[in-house]
């Protein structure tokens, strides 16, 4: 209901760029799709939400309930463990029913990897990064790929030899430090075809 005194109309949109590390790139895929939801569903007419110039989710969790080779593959002692992702999955979706949960698996807000083709074609471009030794690697190839299949601008980057939470990394790792900064850099490009 703010749309309008913040962008003016329903055609102005705004340059914001979305993104967060592991929970936080959850976060800002999930935002993007839940926003991209919302633009379908508005009756005509009306003042749609802003679609955010380009998301950039590092190392996130994009199919809650997915099953991946690199959830098995590291599974333990690479700092996310699986038996840590069931314990925030457990936390985040609560002890509802099984009926509930049954539903939480198909929610796309949640598992942003499965929303449907027509909105992951228009949801905001993405610039996606995964971390080499990461249970959550695969699930983010798979949602790029996603979302260039469905027709969408995205572009996967791995930073090699990087474990989940590298980011937290920075200030005592400069292998971390240089991943991070290939993200920072690309940022400042005006295309997102743009990390070696």
């Amino acid at each position: 209901e703010n749309l309008p005194s913040l962008y003016g109309s329903s055609r102005a949109r705004p340059e914001v760029v979305i993104c967060g590390d592991s929970a936080g790139g959850m976060y800002a895929a999930g935002v993007c799709v839940s926003l991209e939801m919302q633009r379908k569903a508005a009756p005509p007419g009306s003042v749609l939400p802003p679609r955010p110039l380009l998301q950039v989710p590092i190392y996130p969790c994009v199919d809650a309930f997915g099953s991946y080779p690199s959830r098995d593959r590291l599974a333990s002692g690479w700092l996310l463990s699986k038996k840590l992702m069931h314990l925030g999955l457990s936390h985040w979706i609560g002890r509802g029913s099984t009926a509930t949960v049954e539903a939480m698996k198909h929610d796309p807000r949640l598992s942003v990897g499965k929303a449907p083709a027509s909105i992951l074609k228009t949801v905001a471009p993405a610039l996606l990064m995964t971390a080499e030794f990461d249970p959550l690697h695969d699930e983010g190839v798979e949602f790029c790929e996603s979302l260039t299949s469905a027709g969408n601008e995205a572009h996967h980057t791995e930073a090699r030899g990087m474990l989940h939470g590298f980011l937290g990394f920075m200030g005592f790792a400069p292998a971390a430090r240089r991943e991070a900064y290939r993200i920072f850099d690309a940022l400042r490009r005006p295309s997102i075809r743009l990390i070696q």
